[in-house]
Parts: structure tokens; C-alpha cells; sequence
């Protein structure tokens, strides 16, 4: 048993298009709406901020019948559009375009980080099951086996950025000597795009400073919508200066002074005689605590003549400080 159906040549009734909700992420300015088509063909919104509508959203605006028109629905994060088409006019909807403007989204600078960036754990290799993998026990390595990293005048700064709309971000740097309230600019031809930056300390005088990091939208918004975040990092030591080697003398084949720093603690020291090999020695304490050192070490018997005596000076900077002095031995 079959059914016919038999399909008269009219026009249908009259027509409706709803769109799918539109999200635009953001809250939303609408700008205008417009169509092609022929035909009687009238156009509303509704916007809301829940990605299905419920009975927070907007009612149905009053339908545009000119195109292009102005969207009069209330600024939201979600639109849906609706087209009616009257039958009578023989109506066809070609396409409908939408006009609107994202609120801008201000920038973030979750953190800074001074010096390198930390590199991710290398995997420890894989030992036999009857090996220690205990190594509590191992000796620390002596002040003498571990140099330290020569100094630099540059210091290493490097943050995080987010930009949620995806714009693009620029950064400026600043710095501020601890207990100073002006920001001083560091000098940069252009504002940076790179997350990272080589601050330079040569000029600096010594001291704690702390580095404050801008980021801008500015490239991607009008002037006057751009948005900024800003970060201060943590205190950092600027110390260029070479620790001093004072009150130098050799009697008796001991040699005594003190080491001093202005802002680094004595780390390292060092003689040479007559320009042969460095020699490790401890302060007269025992212990690199200190930013001045004082020192007395006994040195291996001196055959008689003219002979120069250097003592050599690292602070935990790395910078490194000589004296020497010249004695004379019958």
C-alpha cells in the first residue's frame, strides 16, 4: 500500500532563517547589520551572555527592514540574528553580514624571571638494582673544587605574558634602585616584542634594583583602547665592582691582609708567587661568610732574593680583585 502526494506549483508560505548563537568571547559592541537579497526581507537580534538562550537574554529587537542598519540589542558576549521573508514579494536571502567590536582585554604579566631561564630536569640515567642510588653520603666538593662563574655586567630578564583576545604585545623595562621612587627607563630603540631581555649594568651604579616590565596591546587597538600590565620582580644585586685586597704584607714566610667587598660576600682567595700557579687558601676564620676576609697563611720557604707575592680576590659575583706586593729575601 502506497501514498501519493500530489505538489500544487505555489509559493510556500512565509519564510524564516535563525541563525546558530554566534560567540564572540567577549563582551561585545554591535555595529551595523547587513544583507543581500531581494524581496520583503526583515532582520532581528537578541544577545545574552549564556551560551543558550534563556530568559537572561534580550528579547527579539524590532526588525530592520533597510539594509544596512544599526544592531539596537545591548552589548553581550552572544548574538543570534533572524531573518523573515515575506512571501508575497517573492523574497530571497543571499547572505547577512554582522559589524561589531570585541571589548579590548587588558594584558597579563603572571612573572619574571632573573638570570636564565631554567632549563627542564635532563633524565637521570637508569641504574642496575644492586647499585646505591643513596648519595647522601658523598662528600661535599671543598671550596677550591668548585670556581666560580666570571662576572658579567649583564643581567638576565625574562617574564611571561598572556594576552587573552590575542593581540599582539609589546614590552617596556623599567628599573628602581631600592628605596628610590622613580622608575628609570632602560634605554630601548623600540618597545621589545620578545619576552626576554639582556639589562646591561655597566653604567648602573652598585646595589639592589628591581625591574618592572609593561606590556602593551597598543599595536593591536586604537589609540586610546590599548590596555597595559605591569610586573616588578623580585630585588636584584648589581655588583661590577672588584672586591680590594688591603694591608698586604709578608713576614716571616706568612703572608696576611684582608679582602673586602662593598655589597658581595668574600667568596674565593688566591696567591701566586713570582707569577707561577694560583693557590687556594681559607680566610683566617675558616669560613667564606663575610664581605671582608682577613687572611694569614704560611707559605712553602722562599729562596733568598727579589720575589713578588700576588693575592687574588673572588666575591660570589665572580668579580675578582689583585694585589700584590714585592719582597726582598736574604
Amino acid at each position: 500500500v502506497g501514498n501519493g502526494y500530489r505538489i500544487d506549483p505555489q509559493p510556500a508560505s512565509d519564510g524564516e532563517y535563525t541563525s546558530e548563537v554566534h560567540d564572540c568571547k567577549f563582551l561585545t559592541t554591535w555595529g551595523n547589520l547587513s544583507w543581500m537579497g531581494t524581496g520583503s526581507i526583515a532582520v532581528a537580534t537578541r544577545t545574552g551572555n549564556t551560551a543558550l538562550p534563556d530568559n537572561t537574554w534580550s528579547e527579539w529587537s524590532a526588525p530592520l527592514k533597510v539594509s544596512p542598519n544599526k544592531v539596537t540589542s545591548p552589548h553581550a558576549r552572544f548574538i543570534q540574528v533572524r531573518a523573515r521573508l515575506e512571501r508575497a514579494s517573492d523574497p530571497v536571502l543571499e547572505s547577512i553580514s554582522l559589524y561589531s567590536q570585541v571589548q579590548n582585554q587588558k594584558p597579563e604579566v603572571p612573572s619574571i624571571t632573573l638570570g636564565e631561564k631554567p632549563k627542564p630536569p635532563a633524565e637521570k640515567p637508569k641504574r642496575d638494582t644492586d647499585e646505591k642510588s643513596d648519595t647522601s653520603d658523598e662528600p661535599e666538593k671543598k671550596p677550591e673544587e668548585t670556581k666560580l662563574k666570571l662576572a658579567s655586567p649583564i643581567k638576565k630578564v625574562s617574564w611571561r605574558a598572556d594576552s587573552k583576545d590575542g593581540d599582539t604585545l609589546v614590552y617596556r623595562l623599567f628599573f628602581r634602585a631600592e628605596g628610590d621612587d622613580a622608575w628609570v627607563p632602560v634605554p630601548l630603540d623600540k618597545p621589545l616584542k620578545k619576552t626576554d631581555y639582556s639589562w646591561d649594568t655597566e653604567s648602573v651604579a652598585d646595589g639592589w634594583y628591581r625591574i618592572k616590565v609593561v606590556a602593551s596591546d597598543e599595536e593591536s587597538n586604537v589609540a586610546g583602547d590599548a590596555l597595559t600590565d605591569e610586573k616588578i620582580s623580585d630585588p636584584v644585586k648589581v655588583d661590577n665592582r672588584r672586591p680590594d685586597v688591603v694591608n698586604l704584607t709578608f713576614n716571616n714566610n706568612t703572608l696576611t691582609g684582608s679582602a673586602r667587598d662593598n655589597l658581595s660576600l668574600i667568596r674565593y682567595l688566591e696567591y701566586s708567587v713570582d707569577g707561577g700557579e694560583w693557590k687556594f687558601f681559607g680566610p683566617k676564620d675558616g669560613v667564606f661568610d663575610d664581605r671582608e676576609e682577613a687572611f694569614e697563611v704560611k707559605l712553602d720557604p722562599l729562596k733568598p732574593g727579589p720575589h713578588t707575592i700576588a693575592v687574588r680576590a673572588t666575591d660570589e659575583e665572580g668579580n675578582i680583585g689583585v694585589e700584590k706586593i714585592s719582597v726582598r729575601l736574604k
